[in-house]
Order: structure tokens, then sequence, then C-alpha cells
């Protein structure tokens, strides 16, 4: 069960565009799409995409009651987003209390796996980081553990493919220029099975100058090999090592900042 949460790379995937001002100061994006990918097995991968268009839009006009009423018709997929994680299952109008429990009782089997994925993961903090794979670099020569002690490390995990790394990237771009003169240190480490010239035609065009470590494919098949060992199981994705390469904190970037700005504090 547990498993199955480290092979999926990236995870989801959310993409806003085409930003249209409807009224001055206001601007909504008029395309936003979902996608989700999922394992089957462990040679083929799945996904799934949602697309919402914005054709008509009125600014300021009273709302009618019925637009706060849905009625899903069969068939329909629900995400139920007050579960943690979230509830999915397909619209049945005549569905049975049998079902039902078969569905909930599913759930509960996931959420136990996600659970203990995320306690695996928080059993990380405190460890010694994984050794860097040999493979490809990018933006610089070879890095490995042993030449940054002494250093803050920061590991962001990201993809070509990945519409919300876009603007992780230029984060951990943002950490890098700021970088000079204290000991910290921005590793890009993107994942496996991407030509080493696609990745790096993206880092000229989106001018990334930090280093950047292309993850070596794991045996089983599906993702890096690092992500994999840092059980990373969805991008954008961020690891904080300390000092003494120990790993100190996981998360996307906004999450792992205070522990970035605590290590680098105690180094002055």
């Amino acid at each position: 069960q547990v498993e199955l949460f480290r092979v999926m790379r990236p995870w989801y995937e959310y993409v806003l565009d085409d930003y249209r001002e409807l009224a001055p100061g206001f601007w909504i994006p008029a395309t936003q799409e979902f996608a989700g990918f999922e394992a089957d097995g462990k040679k083929s991968l799945n996904m799934f995409r949602r697309e919402l268009r914005l054709v008509e839009a009125r600014v300021n006009e009273p709302l009618a009651d019925e637009l706060f009423t849905v009625k899903l018709e069969d068939g329909v997929e629900v995400f139920d987003s007050t579960y943690e994680p979230q509830l999915v299952y397909t619209q049945k109008a005549d569905r049975t209390s049998a079902e039902w429990q078969k569905i909930l009782a599913d759930y509960r089997q996931r959420a136990e796996a996600y659970k203990k994925q995320e306690a695996a993961r928080d059993a990380l903090v405190g460890q010694p980081a994984p050794e860097f794979p040999k493979s490809t670099w990018l933006n610089s020569q070879p890095l490995d553990l042993d030449s940054l002690k002494g250093k803050v490390v920061l590991l962001e995990f990201w993809a070509t493919s990945c519409g919300p790394c876009r603007g992780a990237v230029q984060v951990a771009q943002e950490w890098h220029k700021g970088a000079k003169g204290s000991p910290l240190v921005v590793i890009g480490v993107h994942d496996a099975g991407i030509e080493a010239k696609e990745i790096e035609k993206f880092a000229k065009e989106a001018e990334l100058t930090y280093p950047i470590l292309i993850d070596v494919p794991r045996p089983e098949g599906l993702g890096g090999l690092l992500a994999g060992q840092l059980m990373i199981d969805g991008i954008p994705d961020a690891i904080v090592i300390d000092q003494q390469g120990r790993i100190a904190a996981h998360g996307q970037l906004h999450e792992v900042s205070a522990k970035i700005r605590e290590l680098l504090s105690r180094a002055k």
C-alpha cells in the first residue's frame, strides 16, 4: 500500500492559463486544468484530466439561488475535499447503503496507507541524507554530500512537464540568487526519464542558474532513485539538508522556508 505512493511522479498537476481582466485590477484564469497520475502496477501510468474554460463572465451582478445548488448526474466523478486525503467516487443516485460502505472501506484503506506514508516521511527528519546518484548535472560539476558539509542544502524536486513546478523553480532561483555570501546551496533535482538537452533548454529559457541534478530511474522502473529514497510522492516538493548532512525538513518551498532561515541564522 505505502509503496504505491512512491511510484507516482508527478502525482497531480494544476494549470491556470489565459488570464483576463474582467474589471479594473480583477484578473481571472479563463482556462483551468487539473490532471492526476495513477500508478497501475509498476509498468504503466494512467492519467485523468479535467478542464474548465470560462465562456461567460458577469461582474457585480446578483447571483441566482440555483447557482448554489448542485445536482450531480450519474457517472460524474466527485472529489470530496472534506476528507483528508480526498474521497473520490462516481456519482450514482440509486447507490445502496452496502455499496457506499464499500466505497468508505476502500477509502479508509487508502487513507491508512497515506498516513503511513506521511509518517515515514516525517521519520526521515534527523536521518542522514542519501548520497546523490551518479548522473548528469547541469550548471555545475557533480556535487556530493561530503563536499557540502557545513552548508545548508535545498533540494527542489521538479520536472519540465509539471505546471506548478514552473513557479517553484523561479522561487528556488530567487533563493539561489540571494544565497551569495551565505552557506546556502540550492540544487534542483529533475525527475528521471527526460533527456538532458530538453531540461537544459527549459533551464536556459527560465534563466535557472543553480545546479540541476537529473535523477536516475529506480530499479522498479517508475520514478527517480533519489526521489524514491526521500519519499517524494508529488512535485514540486523540497528537502532541506542541514550542515551535518541530515534531513532537516520536507514539503513545499513555502513550508520549508522557515527551516532554511533558522539554519542560516544559526550559521551566523
